[in-house]
């Protein structure tokens, strides 16, 4: 790879796209991009807990308890307790 700099600015450039690309169709769902993103890991591993997804993602892992509950108010998921023999 010639220069990392540019690969992560290709990388940044291509998530603001993907926001503006999808912010209008997941808002007549009430949600936002980082929440579908959420969602979908949370689809694809359904036993997944918040730090795996704060750390899969790259997103504070208050962001990321913020999305939850909104998703969970909007009946999109369910949270339950960890178990402690797990």
């Amino acid at each position: 790879m010639v220069n990392l700099g540019f690969f992560a600015q290709d990388i940044s450039i291509l998530h603001r796209q993907y926001y503006k690309d999808t912010s209008a169709s997941f808002a007549k769902i009430g949600i936002n991009p980082t929440a579908a993103c959420i969602l979908l890991d949370v689809y694809q591993q359904p036993k997944v807990n918040q730090q795996e997804i704060s750390a899969k993602l790259v997103i504070d892992k208050a962001l990321i308890a913020r999305e939850l509950n909104k998703l969970q108010k909007l009946g999109l998921i369910e949270k339950f307790p960890v178990r402690a023999d797990h």
